[in-house]
């Protein structure tokens, strides 16, 4: 992804920080933590929660991945320890390793293709592993409704 098409705002986004951190912490509260996890956050934001999750794991590791380079410019701050960020795009992620924990946090909305997103993840745990997903249920909210009387006109 380019700079000139990521259009995140880290601090706008920080803006709603209230808002996405009790569904966040809500979430982390139905993992079943294990020892010395390995933990991959799909969507990590500024990346402020992917620490909280990997202090409250008390992960050996884990990998935040992110699409927008701005994002992950504040996100890099919090590295280290077991902690680390990377650039990614979570709706074609796959990968070669496998998890104790694959966790997204209002994220997945964003990707298409969820029944196949969904197999790739699987095909990441480790035997035992968990997913842990939360997405916004949020279609009755005034912007959505806006959106689909627009849609709706020639």
């Amino acid at each position: 992804m380019t700079a000139s098409r990521d259009t995140w705002n880290p601090d706008q986004y920080n803006r709603f920080q209230t808002e996405r951190t009790q569904p966040f912490r809500d979430l982390v509260a139905m993992i079943a933590p294990g020892e010395r996890m390995s933990v991959i956050d799909l969507g990590c934001g500024t990346g402020e929660l992917t620490r909280e999750l990997h202090q409250r794991l008390g992960a050996a590791t884990t990998l935040g991945i992110d699409y927008s380079a701005n994002m992950l410019a504040k996100a890099h701050q919090f590295a280290g320890g077991g902690l680390s960020f990377r650039e990614g795009d979570l709706s074609t992620f796959e990968s070669h390793d496998s998890y104790d924990l694959i966790f997204s946090n209002a994220a997945i909305q964003w990707a298409p293709d969820h029944p196949a997103l969904l197999a790739r993840l699987a095909r990441s745990l480790r035997e035992g592993g968990q997913i842990a997903i939360q997405v916004p249920a949020n279609d009755d909210h005034i912007t959505h409704e806006a959106a689909r009387i627009v849609a709706r006109r020639p």
